[in-house]
């Protein structure tokens, strides 16, 4: 059992026995444990401490109705059902009226209310005090009637419980998708940027355009707003936390609801938080899927640049430094009477097959003048030439640069061990004379 689901059972089993120690007060004491009423005529639980908390069950679901409103975690429901179709003893083990302090019912106190069904006023009301512990160990809580002064023991140790702030109660699950799953995926960028995937089959691909997706990157996504879990809540009205111009705005097909993301910055740290549109309740992510649910185009693109095997390359040339051709024995150098080293040519052509970027970049952010500083780099690749580009160097990317690849769309980034393994030397490819 989870802590969330230990904390509901908790508070649920509280209110069970708080109910019974109540209507034991009012019947014959030697009629002993008493049945409480079926779960469906108890429609509203107030917890009063040092929050107020409302809890209201809506048609079949539970939900928290104050400080803040959402539902309340699923399992709430069939918790209460469990619990109050049992019944519970509870004794008053001859305490003592005057010593209430001791048994916690003194400041500090919380005041349980349990309504029936279209009920204005509750149906118990209990004063409950802070949970203690006997010399041998054992967990004790003790309540009285709300202008009552006899005091009963409950054998159920939930003081503590009652006073578990609203947060352990809320369902964290802002969104679930369905057996089938997600079919559809838009993400709108506050600054106009839009990003809009769909399924064809078992494979996610961009509308719209041609592009290549990065699949482990679109399975994450796919994945974190399809069980989508928050780590925590935040108080406060959506206003105050800029949600009236959100950072994204995520909508889906089928049955997701809208939701608006946005990235605060509070002081060194950032936080990603979310909420469904039309909603106040204001979800914290976790950094993982507080990343995804703000990818742009760019972070969803296949950052592998040729997408072929070394097998496939059929030439490779930069000029002034080398240019290796396949051959039938291997790669021999244009230049006569050099020897290629075999092993290093190899590794040279894994390179430039297995080129990927480190990042792309967005239509816009560099120019053309960027690209005059290293390269052009010729790459036969099936038969067909094409050229890479490396221009200037990405400012405090430790040498990473711009790059572009002639049969691939738009501008992306290499990191500076890839540059240097392509623009060797070709003495750096001849072998070494013993």
């Amino acid at each position: 059992m989870d802590r969330r689901v230990a904390i509901v059972v908790g508070v649920v089993v509280a209110v069970g026995a708080a109910v019974l120690v109540l209507r034991s007060a009012w019947q014959d004491e030697e009629q002993g444990a008493y049945r409480v009423a079926p779960v469906s005529e108890m429609s509203r639980i107030e917890i009063d401490g040092t929050e107020r908390i409302v809890l209201e069950r809506r048609e079949d679901t539970w939900w928290v109705a104050q400080p803040v409103e959402g539902p309340a975690d699923p399992r709430v429901g069939g918790t209460y059902l469990t619990i109050f179709t049992r019944e519970i003893a509870v004794d008053d083990g001859d305490l003592e009226e005057d010593r209430a302090e001791g048994y916690g019912l003194g400041e500090g106190r919380v005041i349980l209310s349990l309504y029936g069904r279209e009920a204005e006023d509750p149906v118990v009301s209990l004063e409950v005090g802070r949970e203690s512990v006997t010399q041998r160990g054992a967990r004790r809580t003790y309540v009285r009637p709300v202008g009552g002064e006899r005091i009963y023991r409950a054998q159920a140790g939930f003081g503590d419980l009652v006073r578990k702030p609203v947060a352990d109660l809320l369902d964290r699950q802002v969104f679930a998708a369905g057996a089938g799953g997600l079919q559809e995926i838009r993400l709108a960028h506050g600054d106009g940027h839009e990003v809009a995937l769909v399924r064809v089959g078992n494979e996610w691909t961009f509308a719209g355009n041609e592009l290549d997706v990065d699949e482990p990157r679109v399975r994450r996504l796919v994945r974190g707003l399809g069980n989508l879990q928050a780590r925590g809540f935040v108080d406060g009205e959506p206003s105050q936390w800029g949600f009236e111009e959100p950072t994204v705005v995520i909508s889906g097909a089928p049955g997701m609801p809208e939701l608006k993301v946005v990235r605060w910055q509070a002081e060194e740290r950032q936080r990603v938080l979310v909420k469904r549109t039309g909603e106040s309740l204001i979800f914290e992510l976790s950094d993982e899927d507080g990343e995804a649910l703000t990818y742009r185009e760019s972070d969803l693109r296949d950052r592998s640049i040729l997408g072929v095997s070394s097998r496939a390359l059929s030439e490779v040339r930069y000029p002034g430094r080398y240019h290796l051709q396949r051959g039938p024995d291997g790669w021999v150098s244009s230049d006569r009477g050099v020897a290629v080293d075999q092993e290093r040519a190899s590794e040279l052509a894994r390179a430039v097959a297995g080129l990927r970027a480190e990042a792309w970049v967005e239509e816009g952010a560099v120019g053309g003048e960027n690209f005059e500083q290293i390269g052009p780099i010729h790459i036969g690749v099936d038969g067909h030439g094409t050229i890479l580009e490396i221009g200037e160097l990405v400012e405090g990317a430790s040498g990473s640069r711009y790059a572009r690849y002639s049969a691939r769309e738009g501008v992306f980034i290499i990191d500076r061990r890839t540059i240097e393994r392509l623009t060797l030397t070709l003495d750096a490819l001849t072998l070494q004379a013993p």
